[in-house]
């Protein structure tokens, strides 16, 4: 499926507007999040879906923030793109939560290429790179996000309320991580390159799931995806 929604994408025309390849581009990484999101059918994510999530979801909220705040860009989004910052961003809490060490480090997990199957999903060309302001500018984006969007529609208030509490609980894990990490450079006690990193307690692998359940569960999700 992501094979597919990729060779879609590379098949835009040069000559697409920009605000049309903007959306479309908007739609294929949510779905890459959601094609890649554990389900009542596909229980167990791989590391390499997991780093997959976790970059898709930084990509994905890199380009929905600044449209967000754009009084020009308003025609093409609803509440429906409130309910998929919401997903995406409880996808991103529940992948980091249980992998802070592993993703944070920028450890790229090596992804089989079986015969006769397409190829895994490529990772976004700045994976990997200062992955702890990138998880502190993600989250801090969705919160942002949700609020702009419930200036506009009420419900989306809700969903930022349900947002706020685990968010804050990561934003502190990764401040400390960062201060932590920033305390070993400036005492020299290692080359950066060498830093150690410290190991943080993760979210229990049976708990993933039900991130963002209260979403999933309606069954129905912007642009008519259904979990069956």
């Amino acid at each position: 499926m992501c094979q597919e929604m990729r060779e879609w994408s590379e098949s835009f025309p040069d000559s697409l507007p920009l605000v049309f390849k903007e959306f479309f581009d908007l739609e294929l990484l949510y779905s890459y999040v959601y094609c890649l999101a554990p389900s009542c059918r596909v229980q167990a994510v791989t590391t390499y879906g997991k780093t997959l999530i976790f970059e898709y979801s930084i990509a994905y909220m890199q380009k929905i923030f600044p449209i967000s705040r754009d009084p020009i860009n308003t025609a093409f989004y609803t509440y429906h793109d409130a309910l998929r910052v919401f997903f995406v961003g409880s996808q991103f809490l529940a992948v980091l939560s249980e992998n802070q060490d592993h993703l944070l480090n920028g450890v790229v997990p090596y992804a089989p290429v079986l015969a006769g199957a397409p190829p895994p999903p490529p990772l976004p060309s700045n994976a990997g790179v200062d992955n702890i302001d990138r998880s502190i500018n993600c989250v801090t984006h969705i919160k942002e996000t949700l609020k702009t969007f419930g200036h506009r529609w009420d419900d989306s208030k809700a969903l930022l309320s349900s947002f706020e509490a685990p968010a804050e609980q990561l934003l502190a894990s990764l401040r400390q991580r960062k201060h932590h990490i920033e305390e070993i450079s400036r005492n020299g006690h290692s080359p950066p390159n060498a830093m150690p990193q410290p190991t943080f307690d993760s979210m229990p692998a049976d708990k993933w799931s039900n991130v963002g359940s209260a979403f999933t569960n309606t069954g129905v999700l912007q642009g008519g995806h259904q979990r069956y």
